[in-house]
């Protein structure tokens, strides 16, 4: 609800508050909205993003945003230690540390909500994050408590503001310009990112604000995908039901999901999407917003909240005022998990408890995370995993279907099964069936397709190269050639690769010809695991961009061209489960819902050129 204008600042309360304004809250919110120096700028009070609540956004199209949380903590009790550090109810201190909250908020709204970042991120890498600013404000305690307490935290990442400070900026005629403690933007005429001719802090702040106050008008006009009868049924809501479906490639996992979680939304309920594939975020976000249609868009934005795991266990660290405990990676996700349990059985907000909850990639879950689950599911709902057996790379899938595994879960009966694939054209299918035989690969259930006629669209190509041939330059002429028939954009089209240096040869061979990609790789060649983790927010649907992925991070996806650049990598054991993994992911996700379709591999290992004789065109 907007209250209006006053001294130039638009405030929007969140109609659906979580709960009423603290002390802090209120007379941060009076004040700025009484300062000449927020003239312009628009506060949002309390803002739902995917389940993440700040206490205010603030932004300016020509200045930049701002993420605040206030905090009525006085900070003089023992109960609050240094770094962050604040006494549970158990006796132990526990890392609640604010700069950590809305660091995540900064880092999750940036890289998973907001569209037009990409893009600023490409024009400005290395300041890019700096049109948005994140402030702690303690209402009570002293800035030297304050920043003593936060652990002297680096003014570049995170301002700390008692009531000295925000009185002193909001009530001087001509405050001084204190990087240390302002953002510096607040005393620009316009920022450096607002004056560029791209506009891109104008497009940045447009996109956050379809984000907090979405349109029903701004929205591609799809039309939802309709589903076959099969799909239709499993789209049926059964209230308190925990099940499990496997599911061929192609037969509509992640869209009945993504229609079942609109169905669960107009039915007034809460829903959780999650899926193991980070690169997974932005396409099934997409895919509910076209299945929602056009009615009360709104409410799609409040009740739905869609995450990877290990995204959602951020969200949850940041909701709950905990820091990640430090630990080494293996030990990681459960530290977190347990940590998340005790706070939520003595402080469990409403907003993190959800009527359905919905898994795509079950294969790659295992029961202790559905365990964990469990707690924020209320029963109102369904809780329905989907998996697929034979895209299982990390071979997890044993446990969906191990009695002592799944033990508590609530699974009853045997799986149910999709067998047909309605997505996969009927040659892909019959090439897949090929490879099965070829590569020994019966264990794979056979995928069934609803029509078995001739298929004179898709075009299945094998071609073995030399490896001293020049793969970008072979993959360039080849999407030139598709790209001539007038049928398809750049962004029809991916390319599947096996090694990341492969990945970061193509990503930059194209960019040298100024062709824009959506990628997953570390471009440092470090072979950084969190880098290359880091860099999966840029994997994005659309965007007029050419897809380069690796296959473990392209499950679930879909294209109307696919290219396999097909490498040997390890012993000849090691090597052929490389090979029939990569193939098998790659040749699934073709989409045969276009006029211009195809699956090229290009082999430069002398090992698998046998193959090329049993692939069409060669």
């Amino acid at each position: 609800m907007i209250i209006g204008n006053r001294k130039g600042v638009e405030v929007i309360e969140n109609p659906n508050t979580r709960e009423p304004l603290e002390e802090g809250e209120k007379y941060f919110k009076e004040i700025i909205c009484s300062s000449n120096i927020f003239d312009g700028w628009t506060l949002y009070e309390q803002p739902i993003i995917n389940s993440m609540h700040p206490d205010f956004i603030l932004l300016h199209p020509e200045k930049g945003v701002i993420i605040v949380e206030v905090k009525d903590w006085h900070l003089q009790s023992p109960a609050y230690s240094n770094d962050g550090k604040v006494l549970g109810t158990n006796g132990k201190y526990i890392n609640k540390n604010p700069i950590s909250q809305v660091r995540a908020y900064k880092d999750m709204i940036l890289k998973y909500e907001l569209d037009e970042f990409l893009n600023a991120n490409e024009k400005y890498p290395d300041i890019s994050a700096a049109m948005v600013s994140t402030v702690i404000y303690f209402h009570i305690a002293s800035r030297e408590r304050a920043i003593e307490f936060c652990g002297n935290p680096n003014h570049k990442y995170c301002l700390v503001w008692t009531r000295n400070e925000l009185d002193y900026l909001c009530e001087t005629p001509y405050p001084r310009k204190d990087d240390y403690i302002y953002p510096k933007f607040l005393f620009y005429e316009r920022s450096l990112f607002a004056k560029d001719n791209e506009q891109t802090l104008q497009k940045l702040v447009k996109n956050l604000e379809n984000v907090l106050r979405p349109s029903d008008y701004a929205i591609e006009r799809k039309l939802p995908i309709t589903l076959s009868t099969e799909q239709k049924r499993l789209v049926e809501l059964k209230s308190g039901s925990i099940r499990r479906w496997s599911g061929v490639a192609g037969s509509g996992k992640t869209l009945i999901l993504a229609t079942k979680a609109t169905e669960a939304i107009k039915k007034g309920q809460r829903v959780l999407i999650l899926t193991f594939n980070i690169t997974l975020r932005h396409y099934i976000r997409d895919l509910c917003s076209q299945q929602h249609g056009h009615e009360n868009r709104r409410l799609l934005k409040a009740n739905i909240t869609i995450a990877h795991f290990h995204g959602f266990l951020k969200i949850l660290l940041a909701e709950l005022k905990l820091s990640a405990p430090k630990d080494d990676v293996e030990n990681y996700t459960i530290n977190v998990m347990n940590a998340i349990s005790d706070e939520i059985n003595v402080n469990f907000p409403g907003h993190l408890k959800y009527d359905s909850i919905f898994i795509d990639e079950g294969q790659d879950f295992n029961g202790d995370w559905i365990r964990f689950l469990k707690q924020f599911y209320t029963n109102n709902g369904e809780l329905l995993v989907f998996y697929d057996q034979a895209q299982d790379l990390y071979k997890q899938s044993l446990w969906i279907t191990d009695p002592i595994q799944i033990e508590g879960i609530g699974f009853k009966g045997q799986p149910g099964n999709l067998k047909i694939s309605h997505r996969l054209p009927q040659s892909i299918v019959s090439q897949i069936d090929i490879l099965r035989n070829l590569l020994d690969m019966e264990n794979q259930e056979k995928i069934l397709t609803m029509n078995s006629q001739q298929d004179l669209f898709t075009r299945i190509n094998w071609q073995n190269i030399s490896a001293d041939k020049n793969r970008a330059q072979v993959v360039e002429k080849n999407i030139r050639t598709i790209l001539s028939e007038g049928i398809s954009t750049i962004e029809d089209i991916t390319v599947i690769t096996m090694k990341e240096d492969t990945g970061i040869e193509l990503v930059n061979y194209f960019e040298s010809l100024h062709v824009k990609t959506s990628h997953v790789y570390d471009l440092s060649g470090q072979k950084d695991y969190n880098e290359r983790r880091n860099e999966k927010w840029r994997f994005q649907p659309g965007k007029g961009r050419l897809k380069v992925c690796s296959y473990h991070s392209y499950k679930g996806w879909e294209s109307s061209h696919i290219f396999l650049l097909l490498e040997g990598i390890g012993d000849d054991l090691k090597r052929k489960e490389e090979l029939q993994n990569a193939l098998f992911i790659a040749i699934t996700r073709v989409n045969a819902f276009s006029d211009s379709r195809s699956f090229l591999c290009i082999n430069n290992c002398p090992d698998f050129n046998w193959l090329a004789p049993h692939f069409n065109g060669e």
